[in-house]
């Protein structure tokens, strides 16, 4: 293969988003290359870690078609510092990729493209149109809620899953917390599924940056265990967890008898302020809740103790009861609203925190003991 560019951005943008896709964990060699591919004077730019896969394309001034595979890291690294002026790259003997650019030259090893693993294929049947920024909303209020504990696989994603009214709702849980968030996904009626699947952190996160990048729809579609997604001239491919998301409704409180509503800001900048001096390892704050006042607090006997008063219209019974700050905070750093309900009902019950007059999302914290 052999090309000249003279748009570097162009490149650049293209390397940046299979960028992230490429194996860290370098479990096999092949895996932390990049698969390029000329022909037609288009260049495609593939990656995958065998579970998430992402190939785009660009145009290019063909002067050989042919394949190659390079180093992701190092490749990015070059180009990514090459001054804006015409760029040629070219595959060599023994799997060597040469890139020049003014008066530069470099060299660098590659391997065989035969190794570089298939892609799943998009047929383009059974393709629906996603509504971009109802997607960014259920990921953004759902995502900070994944579990991080890979000896629990099943809830080492988001799960998605059709409810009535050709709606859809995605649920996070670790065990700790849950976070959902419900919406019309898709335009017009739609059957994207008859029933859950979980959907792994690694492609949400990808899909995510793929729609930061675009303010129209997008088309999401399943094969076989894969959700796939096309946008432009990219395509991504992630393969679907394997396993029983639990049954998360069992979690939600549904008789909890203290409601209160809070200033979303005053509430949010209260608990920054506070957990600094929170234990490192718990994060515990403890919330006493009395008629016309919240007061938040935490010690820390190796640091100090620190304690902030908020003002409220509770009108019930008192109530101490403990949470993990951290846990907190990720949950109303996704809410753009002016306030929140916090729903509870003693020390030893689990906590809501919803939106007043929006069902859409819903939050609930387990309890810590301080």
């Amino acid at each position: 293969m052999k090309i000249s560019l003279s748009n570097k951005k162009e490149l650049m943008d293209g390397l940046t988003k299979v960028h992230s896709v490429v194996e860290k964990r370098n479990t096999l060699p092949i895996l932390s290359n990049i698969y390029l591919q000329v022909q037609n004077e288009t260049l495609t730019i593939k990656a995958t870690d065998l579970e998430v896969s992402m190939e785009t394309s660009l145009p290019v001034k063909m002067l050989e078609a042919g394949k190659a595979t390079v180093s992701a890291k190092n490749f990015f690294d070059i180009i990514r510092e090459l001054p804006e002026q015409e760029i040629q790259i070219n595959s060599k003997e023994n799997h060597w990729i040469g890139i020049s650019c003014g008066k530069s030259n470099f060299n660098i090893m590659g391997l065989a493209a035969e190794d570089f693993p298939s892609l799943p294929t998009h047929s383009g049947k059974n393709v629906f149109k996603t509504k971009t920024d109802v997607l960014k909303k259920m990921i953004d209020h759902s995502i900070y809620a994944v579990s991080t504990d890979e000896t629990r696989y099943h809830l080492n994603g988001i799960y998605l899953e059709p409810i009535e009214n050709n709606k859809y709702r995605m649920v996070a849980t670790d065990g700790h917390r849950l976070a959902c968030y419900e919406d019309t996904l898709f335009e017009g009626n739609s059957e994207f599924i008859t029933k859950g699947i979980i959907i792994p952190k690694k492609g949400i996160q990808e899909i995510r940056k793929i729609l930061e990048t675009e303010d129209k729809n997008i088309d999401l579609s399943i094969e076989g265990n894969h959700i796939l997604l096309k946008s432009g001239t990219t395509f991504l491919s992630v393969r679907l967890i394997e396993g029983q998301f639990p049954d998360y409704k069992q979690v939600i409180p549904r008789n909890n008898t203290k409601t209160i509503e809070l200033d979303k800001n005053n509430f949010f900048n209260s608990l920054k302020r506070i957990s600094l001096l929170a234990n490192e390892k718990s994060k515990g704050i403890k919330l006493s809740l009395n008629q016309g006042k919240l007061e938040i607090s935490s010690n820390n006997p190796d640091i100090g103790e620190a304690t902030e008063t908020i003002e409220t219209a509770y009108k019930g019974e008192a109530l101490e009861i403990g949470f993990n700050a951290k846990y907190l905070i990720d949950c109303l750093s996704v809410i753009n609203a002016p306030s929140i309900t916090f729903n509870l009902n003693d020390r030893m019950s689990p906590g809501i925190i919803k939106i007043p007059g929006n069902a859409e999302y819903l939050s609930v914290l387990m309890p810590m003991r301080l």
